[in-house]
């Protein structure tokens, strides 16, 4: 690109590998005492377990808190679609104007609540809650690199206005596989510096 050649004239062989990286990285450099942690590709739900698995110094076989913030994760990792943005019973949203983001309240457990902030738009209900759960999810299993989350385990409760409880999801090791990646592309960033 710098030499303004297009791939295809630049006699070279393209090979590319893609990874995600889990949450133990974030937890690492918070354990270090970071402010800001600047990722690379990493899964979606490792923004919330990383800073979760740091503030109650879980470790990597505590699966089931893992497997809680995993479901926390993916919860609010598409933004308002949690607050009744991805709804199909949207007639139940009493507004969508200014729309509230979802926030997870992690618990030591690996319980959480979803909320959202007061006054905006948006809703957070069991029914809201459970349509992004099931989101690009093809299976009860839901595999990460840091912790399998078995999502038939969790339980879903109304606590409140805009306030949904999550408790009880089981956690099993993550996939070899999974783990492996996560493993060669840690080896891998280590050889380059």
């Amino acid at each position: 690109m710098d030499r303004q050649i297009s791939l295809k004239d630049s006699g070279h062989k393209v090979l590319t590998a893609n990874t995600y990286l889990g949450a133990w990285g974030i937890k690492e450099a918070l354990d270090q005492g970071a402010d800001i942690v600047i990722c690379p590709r990493v899964t979606d739900a490792s923004v919330v377990i990383g800073p979760a698995a740091w503030k109650f110094n879980w470790q990597r076989d505590d699966f089931d808190q893992l497997a809680g913030a995993l479901a926390a994760g993916h919860i609010i990792e598409c933004g308002a679609q949690a607050t009744g943005g991805n709804y199909a019973f949207f007639q139940e949203v009493e507004s969508f104007k200014n729309i509230g983001y979802p926030i997870a309240e992690i618990h030591e457990d690996g319980s959480s609540v979803i909320t959202k902030h007061e006054g905006t738009g948006g809703l957070v209900s069991v029914g809201t809650v459970t349509a992004q759960l099931l989101y690009e999810i093809g299976s009860t299993e839901y595999l990460n690199p840091d912790v399998t989350a078995h999502f038939n385990t969790l339980k879903m409760k109304q606590v409140g206005d805009n306030r949904v409880s999550i408790s009880g999801c089981k956690g099993s090791e993550p996939p070899q596989l999974i783990r492996f990646v996560s493993t060669y592309q840690v080896a891998l960033e280590t050889a380059w510096n």
